[in-house]
């Protein structure tokens, strides 16, 4: 590169400095200004930056959801999610950095802004985590990249594709089913690893790749990116990887998945520019670049949702997370409002008597997901049971209008009582006294169906309240063992108050179903 010079006369320079000296100032906000005090010139910099965070978000919640979303693995590339990079003698390494991306601040960069060219070619490798497709049909790997290699008028340097449905070592395959497809094969007459294999290559800003996944059906893969550079010098910054997801239709038969919600900064829209999110197993965190797992951009949303894949029942762990809002300025709030993933950590004991006024009958529920809701494995678990101690359960299933019983001893075929969740109120005939525990995970929000007419329920809540109670509702039966069934009734639905532990009787005065939505 040639550089220019210039010479300014000293008349100029003269006349520069005698504007300086006399020149009134209008200050700009970010701008420095060259402000003469006395006889001397001082550089003064006037600009106001802005120093202070966000405000935080609120109302963060956490769920199990079961719903068949279709992301399988996703990486907007915040944090190391557990891939494996390494490179040949002397070759470039992948690495995450700030350089550019395409959302977010960070991006997958082989090269740092100039790669190497090894004496004898290199070759640098970019691996992801395990991906498991099992239960997945059509699926399909998208990401965005972004590169700059030696092209002139041939294929030099470059990079492609592969994948190992063995393990990390391989053996490595070539992904060939993309759109669009490799820009040529590259180059192998400078020591290219690659040469003769077909790559992308050339110059070109962020492009979105797609891959049919479909070969790949009920197997579990690696993909790997390939970095392939000759031994000749080039002056090139090298390739770069964003927003990396593997999708399909996903079948699932419990509740996989996390599913974060939070009210945005009241800063937002305008001084926000994302919501940096944290997952620990801890509820002290740490909450830092060890447990930063995602970013979502402010779009002026009055809620935002972030769904942490397979983090749900399927892996035992309560979960917790923390949410923070960054601002235009790079500066994060420190909030420390933390949502805990209620895992099946929870225990509920049911309280059990016999004899009495009540005769031996307990009208009962629970507040917790349970682990099985089969009623032998809830009423002889070996640990929580009561097996030899009751004699009798009933249950009104308002659905089908008819009562279901369980005797234990009985004929399976006469027992049509064979579940208990969290929804229902159960008469209970005990011939000793005993606690029963319920092993579960507490919900956030449970609906139940009230049919017309009577309804045995139970309250779903860790707390006492009657919230959302419809307006169909005009009578609720509780437990009194002194009245006649052993129920006594309240005919002001509106001020009657729902414990937990507690089954109910409630009437819909309706014609039709109406939810109750418990939360």
């Amino acid at each position: 590169m040639v550089q220019k010079k210039t010479r300014f006369g000293v008349m100029a320079i003269l006349f520069i400095l005698s504007i300086s000296l006399t020149a009134s100032y209008i200050v700009d906000v970010g701008e420095t200004y060259l402000h003469p005090i006395g006889s001397d010139d001082q550089i003064v910099d006037n600009s106001i930056q802005e120093d202070l965070p966000p405000e935080p978000p609120s109302n963060l919640t956490v769920k199990h959801t079961n719903q068949a979303f279709d992301v399988v693995f996703e990486d907007h590339v915040v944090n190391d999610l557990g891939y494996t990079t390494g490179q040949s003698s002397g070759a470039s390494e992948w690495g995450i950095r700030d350089i550019d991306s395409i959302s977010g601040n960070y991006s997958w960069d082989f090269g740092n802004g100039s790669y190497e060219d090894p004496e004898k070619g290199g070759l640098s490798w970019l691996i992801t985590p395990e991906i498991d497709l099992s239960n997945v049909s059509a699926a399909e790997l998208t990401f965005m990249h972004w590169r700059d290699f030696e092209d002139e008028s041939r294929l030099w340097d470059g990079g492609n594709l592969k994948i190992s449905t063995n393990d990390i070592e391989g053996p490595w395959h070539l992904m060939e089913k993309s759109q669009p497809g490799y820009d040529g094969i590259l180059d192998d007459a400078w020591d290219n690893p690659l040469g003769g294999e077909p790559a992308w290559g050339y110059s070109l800003d962020w492009e979105e790749v797609f891959f049919d996944l479909s070969d790949y059906e009920d197997e579990s893969i690696w993909v790997r990116w390939e970095a392939g550079v000759d031994n000749y010098k080039s002056d090139h910054q090298g390739w770069r990887i964003d927003e990396i997801v593997v999708s399909g239709d996903v079948s699932l038969n419990d509740d996989k998945h996390n599913l974060l919600t939070w009210d945005a900064s009241s800063d937002d829209p305008g001084d926000v520019s994302h919501y940096n999110i944290y997952r620990s197993d801890d509820h002290d965190g740490p909450w830092n670049e060890s447990t930063l797992i995602a970013n979502i951009t402010a779009e002026d949303s009055g809620t935002y949702q972030y769904t942490d894949l397979f983090r749900g029942l399927a892996d035992d762990i309560s979960w917790c997370y923390l949410v923070r809002a960054v601002g235009t300025n790079d500066i994060e709030e420190n909030n420390t409002e933390v949502a805990t993933e209620i895992g099946y950590t929870s225990t509920f004991d049911i309280s059990l008597y016999a004899g009495g006024d009540f005769e031996g009958w307990n009208f009962v529920s629970f507040d917790l997901i349970p682990k099985d809701t089969s009623l032998t494995e809830i009423l002889h678990h070996p640990e929580y049971g009561i097996g030899g101690k009751y004699n009798r359960l009933m249950y009104f299933d308002a659905s089908n209008d008819e009562w279901l019983t369980y005797v234990p001893g009985r004929s399976e075929i006469f027992n049509n009582l064979r579940y208990w969740d969290h929804t229902m109120g159960i008469w209970i005939n005990m011939e000793d006294d005993a606690t029963l525990i319920i092993e579960g995970s507490l919900p956030t929000i449970t609906d139940i169906t009230l049919y017309p007419g009577w309804n045995m329920v139970g309250f779903p809540d860790s707390s006492h309240g009657n919230q959302n109670l419809p307006s169909e509702v005009s009578l609720i039966g509780y437990f009194e063992g002194k009245e006649e069934y052993n129920i006594a009734y309240a005919d002001d639905p509106t001020s009657f108050v729902f414990y937990p532990g507690y089954g109910y009787w409630i009437h819909n005065s309706a014609d039709h179903n109406v939810d109750w939505t418990i939360e």
